[in-house]
């Protein structure tokens, strides 16, 4: 393994992605570079460039019906690269350290860019989750701004997820973000479907939960005063999946911070089981059979989606983690504040570390 020692000064990896082809992985950091690393046991072989002024926030594999893109979020708004462009910037041989966009995406009649915090698309169209209390901003490949879908109070957004399309169901894409609330939209008509309180879902629905902090594993209901944000909202891959995942954390109550981890039933829009844990979780990937979390303290959590039951919770070397990249019967990547990226095995053992220069 490769031993490497924290070094922070203010560095901090936002987000993760594996390549397709190339087992290449790519950070984001809140420095305006977008990071690209070998998923090998060397720090050699490292390739950046300079994406825009402001910090990232996400990176996503853009499967789209024409072409393959990467897509980068974040201060400077979307900014939407070829996969080709990146598989020659890949190579030492053509490498240049320099990659223009193909689109840089904002709202319409927007003056300057608007903060991006989370982005995914479908085969036509982009999405981006703003921090600006705009709401979901939805885009064509060919740049041009369609709508928007806004969220139902004020407060940014944390994160947006279109899930699997199948033959017999909407277009659905899922928001949240600060205000607590999960919001529905039917994206082939861009109409809500409803919006669901996540903390009401749970004080009605206590009997499915369960608590991580509690010795009985007893659910406390949320008091009146305690403020939920969703963090995260994924779902498995597999377009007969029936189900979603949805994290993140609270303020103020007698618990005084702490988080959850829910599942719901996608035809019914229901929350299926939960549970609250002592830290925040900041993300969430399901990866074959198993959900994975990362929080604000260095853990990573494995739970069995269908019951939420943790299976592992293992230390990391971030102190706060937000960036997680998996492949399925492969490794995982770990990143957040500092300059540390853990690679654990399939078996949830950590092989080694990478550290960013």
């Amino acid at each position: 393994s490769c031993q490497v020692s924290h070094q922070f000064e203010g560095h901090c990896i936002m987000a993760s992605r594996f390549l397709p082809l190339p087992k290449k992985m790519e950070c984001c950091n809140n420095h305006p570079t977008l990071l690209l690393l070998s998923d090998k046991s060397s720090v050699t072989g490292f390739s950046d460039f300079a994406a825009s002024k402001g910090t990232l926030y996400n990176v996503r594999v853009i499967e789209a019906t024409s072409s393959t893109f990467i897509g980068v979020c974040g201060d400077p708004g979307v900014l939407i690269y070829s996969w080709a462009d990146f598989e020659d910037l890949l190579d030492p041989a053509t490498s240049t350290n320099h990659l223009e966009p193909l689109l840089h995406l904002k709202p319409k009649d927007a003056p300057r860019p608007v903060e991006i915090n989370d982005i995914d698309a479908d085969d036509d169209h982009i999405y981006g989750a703003s921090g600006d209390g705009f709401g979901c901003y939805k885009w064509n490949f060919d740049g041009e701004f369609i709508t928007s879908y806004p969220s139902s109070q004020k407060g940014g957004l944390h994160s947006v997820k279109v899930l699997p399309k199948s033959e017999v169901s909407h277009s659905i894409v899922l928001i949240g973000g600060e205000d607590g609330t999960l919001g529905v939209w039917d994206s082939s008509q861009d109409k809500l479907i409803e919006n669901i309180n996540v903390k009401e879902a749970m004080n009605n629905n206590s009997t499915v939960m369960r608590s991580q902090e509690a010795s009985n594993s007893k659910f406390k209901p949320w008091e009146n005063n305690a403020s939920l944000w969703l963090s995260h909202i994924d779902s498995p891959t597999d377009i007969s999946s029936s189900f979603w995942g949805v994290c993140g954390g609270a303020e103020g109550g007698s618990k005084r911070g702490g988080g959850f981890v829910t599942t719901w039933h996608a035809q019914t829009r229901s929350l299926f089981c939960g549970t609250t844990t002592r830290e925040t979780p900041q993300r969430m990937v399901y990866d074959g059979i198993d959900l994975t979390t990362i929080a604000n303290e260095g853990v990573v959590s494995h739970w069995t989606p269908s019951t939420l039951n943790r299976t592992s919770r293992v230390q990391c070397s971030p102190p706060s983690s937000y960036a997680i990249a998996t492949q399925e019967d492969g490794p995982t990547a770990i990143g957040g504040v500092g300059r540390v990226v853990d690679i654990f095995s399939p078996m949830r053992n950590k092989m080694y570390s990478l550290s960013v220069k």
